[in-house]
């Protein structure tokens, strides 16, 4: 449901987890209401979509707190269906190489 805090408690568990000495990546996946960038007030010009159209590499999209070293990837509105984005050979290769 819209507004039940989703964002933030994904956001605050990322940045545990990093603060823990984790590698950790915080990627915005919700390609219809993306928030995170609204939420931590970051530019969303560059994000999970232009990273899977290879326009930017991971490192140029990303966005780092520095308290942490918590990586923040976002999200952006896209108007194709975004299950088919998120279910594609792309983003398949984009996990495994997040992943490494």
């Amino acid at each position: 449901m819209p507004s039940e805090g989703k964002t933030m408690l994904s956001f605050n568990l990322a940045r545990v987890a990093a603060a823990s000495g984790q590698r950790v990546l915080l990627l915005d996946g919700d390609l219809r209401r993306p928030r995170i960038h609204k939420s931590l007030g970051i530019p969303n010009d560059m994000s999970l979509i232009e990273v899977l159209n290879g326009d930017v590499q991971l490192d140029e999209a990303c966005h780092e707190d520095t308290n942490t070293g918590l990586l923040i990837l976002t999200g952006k509105i896209i108007h194709a269906n975004p299950l088919d984005l998120l279910n594609s050979d792309r983003m398949r290769a984009f996990i495994t190489e997040v992943r490494g």
